[in-house]
C-alpha cells in the first residue's frame, strides 16, 4: 500500500465518525424542536361573564372559568367552575355554580392539510352539584353527558363546520331535591376564521323526552385575536322555540394560551 492510499484511508476513518456525529446531533435537535413545539402551550383558559334571562322576573350573571390542560391532541380534559349572582323576586343571592369535569377523545388528531374531514370525537362530562337550584346557580343533580361529534375544514382551513350530539342524564340528587329531566342536545355549527377574527353560527336543538318538549336556540359568537396567545369574544343565544332552560344568554370573555 503506497503512502497516498494510506493517507486517504486514514482521512476517511477520521471524517466518517464526525459526519455520523453531526447527523446524530441534527436528529436530536430536530426531535427537541418537535417536542418544544408540542409543549409550546401547557394549557388554555377561558374567563367569561354570562348574563342569563330566565323569564321577566328572574335573571342571573355567571362568572365562569374554564381550564383545559393541554395533554396532547388526542386526549382532552376540561374543568369548568364559577360563581353566580342571581336576581329573584325575593332578593339577590351569590353562590357557587355547578362544577363540570369533561374528557374528550379525538379519533383523528392529525389535521388533513388538504382540508375536508378532520376527524370525529367522543367524550363524557360529569356535573357536580356545587350550585343550588333555589339560587339559579345549579340543578341539585349529579349528571352525566356523553357526546359524539365530527369536524370539517375547507378553504385553506378558514371555513369550518361540524356537529355535536349530547345526552344530558341526571342519575342522582342532593338530599330532598327532585330528579331533573334528562334531555337530548344536538348542535351544528358553521364558522370562519383568519389570523385576526373568527365567527361562528351554532344553532342548538334540545328535546325533553319526559315532557315531549322541543326547544330551539339560535347562537352567534365572534372573537378577535389580539395575538397568538390571547383573544376576546362575544356571543348571544336567544331561545326561539320552547319554554324550558332560559329565554336568552349573552356573554363576553377572554381566552389565553399559556
Amino acid at each position: 500500500m503506497n503512502k497516498l492510499t494510506y493517507l486517504l484511508l486514514l482521512l476517511i476513518c477520521m471524517v466518517k465518525p464526525i459526519l455520523a456525529n453531526e447527523k446524530l446531533v441534527e436528529e436530536e435537535l430536530t426531535e427537541e424542536k418537535a417536542n418544544t413545539d408540542a409543549l409550546r402551550y401547557v394549557g388554555v383558559s377561558d374567563v367569561d361573564v354570562e348574563l342569563y334571562r330566565v323569564d321577566a322576573s328572574r335573571h342571573f350573571v355567571q362568572y365562569q372559568m374554564t381550564y383545559q390542560p393541554l395533554i396532547n391532541e388526542k386526549h382532552v380534559v376540561n374543568v369548568e367552575f364559577g360563581v353566580v349572582q342571581a336576581s329573584l323576586p325575593q332578593g339577590k343571592y351569590v353562590s357557587p355554580a355547578d362544577t363540570k369535569l369533561a374528557y374528550k377523545y379525538n379519533f383523528r388528531y392529525d389535521r388533513a392539510p388538504e382540508g375536508g374531514y378532520q376527524g370525529s370525537f367522543t367524550g363524557i362530562q360529569l356535573t357536580l352539584p356545587t350550585g343550588r337550584n333555589a339560587y339559579l346557580s345549579g340543578f341539585d343533580n349529579w349528571t352525566l353527558e356523553p357526546t359524539i361529534g365530527s369536524h370539517w375544514e375547507f378553504s385553506k382551513h378558514q371555513l369550518n363546520a361540524g356537529y355535536r350530539v349530547r345526552y344530558n342524564h341526571s342519575f342522582a340528587t342532593l338530599p330532598q331535591a327532585p330528579l331533573r329531566f334528562s334531555y337530548l342536545r344536538v348542535e351544528a355549527y358553521l364558522g370562519y376564521e383568519n389570523d385576526h377574527i373568527w365567527f361562528v353560527l351554532k344553532p342548538g336543538y334540545r328535546y325533553i323526552p319526559s315532557q315531549k318538549e322541543h326547544n330551539l336556540f339560535a347562537h352567534v359568537s365572534t372573537g378577535y385575536k389580539l395575538n397568538e396567545n390571547f383573544g376576546i369574544k362575544l356571543s348571544y343565544k336567544p331561545r326561539v322555540i320552547g319554554t324550558s332552560f332560559f329565554a336568552s344568554q349573552a356573554s363576553t370573555g377572554v381566552y389565553l394560551y399559556f
